[in-house]
């Protein structure tokens, strides 16, 4: 009490703080707001707009990056559920719309001309992954494994050994390039770069994850089930957790190593809860799941590569045919005329090959002659559709080349890999199921190599096929005309020119003859008269395989070619291994998930946020560098916490790896909460028996409104898929959004100096009032001309940096005022939401104003 009337006695002048980067109106109540952890950037809905639209912006000069048009659900209603989330390194954004979950990319969606994953029309953008859950999604949250403190963890023998193992294993990971042909699809480039070119190509945002690329999770809360995703794509776990149907927000942290996962679900006149869930796989098992995750991540983008490209392969199969297919077509109306029509046209085109102009069969020798003389075959017309089909066909083997071989050699490769590791993770384990379905999944890869092969090689010999039947086209054309004319005229000449080999002839024969594998109406009528059955293995109807060419392997190639399958069914038969395969590839997941259940002291309108902190763990041991510790601790800026406890508290030794920092705000007070995660490796499946507190409190004119952890993890760049940071923490501070009188204010403090108490845990923490009076810390604002680094080292108070926020003039007496914090890039965002209009506020947290004034007197004292 002496402490709080000192602090209210205090008026002095508030040093007014930060810097302003952006004011906006904006039209309705600004949801989903999330800032780039990595980049300048934003993204948000409001309610004025679609809730299938989500806003990409500049927080610097506030220019429209890009807009996500979500897809509209058949049932979709005002009341959907949204929310956004950031990738640690900020180059995806996934949205969640109800019970669907899409992944972007953010280059495509900037650069809609440049990027592989955006379509550029104002329908929904196109998404580079995407699912659905079995109940709508409340929150998102994406977290990635960080390295441990150089100077504060002491590191087991195995966690070292693990270390040094993977150090050199990740480099023969991930080789397919030196294995596969050169080929754009691979490696981004153009066909026919060379080695060095592919090796020093950096990848670009919408790159897949390596299996060198350190893990991260994407935690999806559900009104159902926590569901985690390793990389934003491969389901790992599922937890079930009903969730009550009044519950407005679920806020997930991880820990460094993302052993731990700290949930807090807000649920209005209902104590407040924080869940703490235990997954030790994620480090036990991480390198091993690091690199089935990038597999599943690659295998699942081949598979969709197939997929959207057979139905474009045979598209521009049928176009590229279609100006021959119009030459032939008259040929049928004039058979018909003739009473010619108890054959089909291959029939009478080798017949009339093989017999020519005779009496015998004057309707079809009549019916020939009016054809090859009509308009449509003059011969320099067919010289141009000649080459305008070479080119055509030409490119449709490219196109296959690139976008249905290519993706099914590397598949093959990476199935291969995806087979090794599971046959060497599974060893020992009492079933071989998995061990089964992994070899069923590599024999249907090889099937599909194989279907798409045979789909190659009738590529490439139905453009011989054409070349033959276009020059004998020109032939018989020149040979019809040339007929009747005099021995030396024009016509007799170019027929003699226009004469094909004796070889055209027999190829034509042969193909004639060949009967064609597949029903008639899914072929051209070119394919039908050459016998191509490049639409019939591209049809989604499946082909025949029966199970004694499956036993007989793919040594025997006559079996093999003759009972191999469409492309279509092929591709389908591996994504259902695929998924079968990926249940549980290491048969070391848990069925189960306990999580550990705290109840918070039960406040009306308390706002909750949490946190996680990398912790201290000292050792006896003469490897640990304690000289570097000691710097550590005597620097002004902590790179992990080091809570200062007071004397007479449960207990005093404190140290821990991992910490969850809980802070509940009501009125003008805020209690925090230090839950240790883990104390030391041995005690890693244990929950530590103790817990810290301390109370911040604020003047009696405040009351607080919201509040947020401004913190910078040390990890989230945007390198950070190719490293996990220093292990060491960055700025680690407290955002509070209050209202005095009538001004609202944004403070920004650092708790790091506050005493705390030790407790004995208990399922329920403490209540402020019960905390020791030693730890209750008062926060007062920063003095006009104070200096922060000074005054924050006084034990007698904490100093906060203050900034008044200009608000909304509004005739509602409640207005709703929210706070975002980005510690990675030094920016905060505040709005105030009123009368359906949004006022929002973006702030440079580590730059202060300074008047112009203050800065011309410097100068001149300089001078």
């Amino acid at each position: 009490r002496q402490q709080q009337a000192r602090m209210d006695e205090d008026t002095v002048t508030k040093k007014q703080c930060f810097t302003s980067i952006q004011k906006k109106k904006l039209l309705g109540a600004v949801n989903s707001f999330q800032l780039c952890p990595s980049m300048d950037l934003v993204v948000f809905g409001t309610s004025s707009t679609s809730a299938s639209l989500q806003n990409l912006f500049r927080t610097v000069s506030w220019q429209k990056v890009a807009s996500i048009n979500l897809e509209e659900s058949e049932t979709a209603s005002k009341d959907e559920s949204r929310t956004v989330c950031w990738s640690p390194n900020g180059r995806w954004i996934t949205v969640a719309k109800d019970s669907q979950v899409s992944l972007y990319g953010v280059e495509p969606l900037a650069n809609p001309s440049t990027g592989t994953s955006f379509s550029g029309s104002s329908g929904p953008s196109e998404k580079n992954h995407s699912w659905r859950t079995q109940s709508p999604v409340i929150s998102l949250y994406w977290a990635h494994v960080g390295r441990p403190h150089p100077a504060a963890w002491k590191l087991t023998l195995e966690e070292e050994e693990e270390q040094t193992y993977w150090s050199y294993q990740q480099f023969f990971l991930d080789k397919s390039l030196l294995f596969l042909p050169p080929s754009a699809y691979h490696h981004g480039g153009e066909e026919g770069q060379n080695d060095s070119q592919m090796q020093h190509e950096t990848p670009t945002s919408t790159a897949l994850p390596e299996c060198k690329t350190p893990l991260s999770v994407l935690c999806v809360s559900t009104r159902e089930s926590l569901e985690f995703y390793l990389h934003g794509r491969y389901p790992l776990v599922t937890v079930p957790r009903k969730v009550a149907e009044s519950t407005t927000d679920v806020t997930a942290v991880a820990s460094n190593d993302l052993t731990y996962f700290v949930v807090f679900s807000e649920v209005p006149l209902a104590p407040s809860k924080v869940s703490i869930y235990h997954l030790p796989f994620l480090k036990t098992e991480r390198y091993p799941l690091q690199a089935i995750a990038s597999l599943h991540s690659s295998i699942e983008s081949h598979l969709a590569t197939l997929k959207q490209s057979i139905p474009e392969v045979m598209n521009a199969w049928k176009s590229s045919l279609k100006p021959l297919d119009t030459k032939i077509q008259p040929l049928n109306r004039l058979l018909q005329n003739y009473g010619v029509d108890d054959k089909s046209l291959g029939e009478v085109l080798k017949e009339f090959i093989l017999i020519g102009h005779t009496s015998e069969s004057s309707s079809l020798a009549n019916a020939m002659d009016q054809f090859f003389t009509s308009v449509q075959m003059n011969d320099q017309l067919l010289q141009r559709m000649i080459r305008t089909l070479y080119g055509a066909l030409a490119n449709v083997e490219s196109q296959a080349r690139r976008s249905l071989l290519s993706p099914v050699q590397a598949l093959v490769y990476q199935i291969q890999e995806l087979s090794g590791f599971v046959k060497f993770y599974r060893k020992g384990t009492t079933t071989d199921s998995n061990s089964i379905g992994v070899q069923d999944l590599v024999d249907r890869s090889y099937y599909l190599l194989i279907s798409v092969e045979l789909l190659m090689k009738a590529i490439i010999e139905s453009r011989y096929r054409v070349r033959d039947f276009c020059g004998y086209l020109r032939h018989a054309g020149s040979e019809i005309k040339a007929r009747g004319t005099a021995p030396q005229s024009v016509q007799r000449e170019n027929a003699k020119k226009r004469r094909v080999p004796q070889a055209v002839i027999e190829r034509l024969l042969a193909v004639m003859n060949t009967e064609v594998d597949g029903s008639v109406q899914d072929q051209s009528l070119t394919e039908q008269i050459l016998s191509i059955p490049v639409s019939t293995m591209l049809k989604e109807s499946p082909a025949f395989m029966s199970n004694e060419t499956r036993n007989k392997g793919v040594s025997s190639p006559k079996s093999v070619i003759g009972d191999s399958p469409t492309v279509t069914y092929a591709c389908s038969q591996v994504s259902e291994a695929v998924k079968s395969v990926f249940v549980n590839p290491i048969a070391n997941l848990p069925q189960s998930i306990v999580p550990k259940d705290i109840t918070l002291p039960h406040f009306e309108d308390a706002s909750v946020a949490i946190h996680t902190r990398i912790g201290s763990e000292p050792s006896d041991d003469e490897s640990f560098d304690e000289d570097e510790l000691e710097e550590d601790e005597e620097a002004s800026d902590k790179t992990y916490f080091c809570p200062q406890v007071v004397g007479d508290s449960y207990s005093t030794n404190i140290d821990c790896r991992q910490w969850a920092i809980v802070s509940q705000a009501h009125g003008n007070t805020i209690q925090l909460y230090a839950i240790p995660l883990q104390q030391s490796t041995e005690s890693e499946d244990e929950f530590v028996p103790f817990y810290l507190t301390t109370t911040l409190l604020f003047p009696t004119s405040t009351s607080i409104t919201d509040t947020a952890f401004y913190s910078d993890d040390g990890k989230s760049s945007l390198s950070s898929g190719n490293d996990s940071g220093t292990g060491k923490e960055g700025r680690q501070k407290l955002g509070v959004l209050l209202r005095e009188t009538n001004q609202l204010q944004v403070w920004l403090l650092s708790y790091d100096s506050a005493q705390w108490q030790t407790l004995p845990f208990k399922s329920t923490l403490i209540h402020p009032s019960d905390v020791n009076s030693a730890c209750v810390c008062p926060v007062t604002a920063l003095p006009e001309g104070a200096d922060e680094d000074e005054m924050e080292v006084q034990e007698s108070a904490i100093f906060a940096q203050t900034r008044n926020i200009e608000q909304i003039d509004s005739s509602e007496t409640e207005v709703s005022n929210q706070l975002w914090l980005c510690g990675s890039r030094g920016v905060g965002g505040i709005a105030s939401i009123s009368d359906g209009v949004t006022s929002l506020e973006l702030l440079d947290l580590e730059e202060d104003e300074f008047d112009d004034e203050d800065e011309d007197e410097e100068f001149e004292e300089d001078d």
